[in-house]
C-alpha cells in the first residue's frame, strides 16, 4: 500500500550546499551568509521542510522559518 508523506509538496529554487556552509557554519557563522536569503517567502506556507542532511537541517529551519527534518522521519512517520 502506498502511502504519500504529505498531500502536497512544494519544492523552493535549488538550495544546492548553502543551509549552514557544513560543519564550518557552527564555528564560522559568516560562512552562513551566503545562505539563501529568500528560502523564508518560497516555503511561506509550509508547515515543515525535509533535507537529507542534519547540518543542512539547522541552517535551513534558520533560513526557512520553519521546522527541516531528516527524510527519515518521514518515512517513519508514513510507515505508522
Amino acid at each position: 500500500m502506498f502511502v504519500p508523506c504529505s498531500p502536497q509538496v512544494q519544492r523552493p529554487a535549488p538550495v544546492g550546499r548553502r543551509g549552514r556552509a557544513g560543519a564550518l557554519g557552527f564555528t564560522t557563522p559568516e560562512l552562513n551568509a551566503r545562505a539563501p536569503r529568500d528560502l523564508g517567502p518560497a516555503v511561506a506556507g509550509c508547515g515543515e521542510g525535509v533535507s537529507t542532511s542534519r547540518i543542512c537541517e539547522t541552517g535551513l529551519s534558520e533560513r526557512g522559518g520553519l521546522p527541516y527534518r531528516s527524510v527519515l522521519y518521514l518515512v517513519d512517520r508514513a510507515s505508522r
